[in-house]
């Protein structure tokens, strides 16, 4: 079994426990500000589940590197990585589109 670097993953666990309080947060005000909430909803889960899944994916093709002995681990990580960025984008924009939005309060 391999050791657990805690190094690696405190920042992933930090960021993922952040993300949480961003969805639980627009879960609590959805049904009050409607569209903005839905925004930062979808913007947390997706930087939540990159943020989770881009090591995984890093871990597997650098294993995959040293058992297939391949030479297109380059192209490959840079494929993830430019997917990587592009999920971040949208996440954060979301996010970042959902704090400027006119927010209309429901009558409750």
């Amino acid at each position: 079994m391999e050791k657990v670097r805690v190094g690696y993953w405190l920042p992933v666990a930090l960021l993922s426990l952040m993300y949480l309080a961003g969805i639980i947060l627009a879960l609590i005000y959805l049904k009050r500000f409607g569209r903005p909430a839905l925004f930062a909803l979808v913007g947390c889960v997706i930087l939540l589940l990159l943020t989770i899944t881009a090591p995984i994916v890093t871990g597997q093709l650098m294993a995959m590197s040293h058992s297939d002995g391949t030479m297109d681990f380059p192209l490959r990580m840079g494929v993830v990585g430019i997917a990587r960025t592009l999920f971040n984008i949208v996440g954060f924009s979301l996010v970042l589109a959902a704090v400027f939005m006119r927010r209309k309060q429901q009558q409750t």
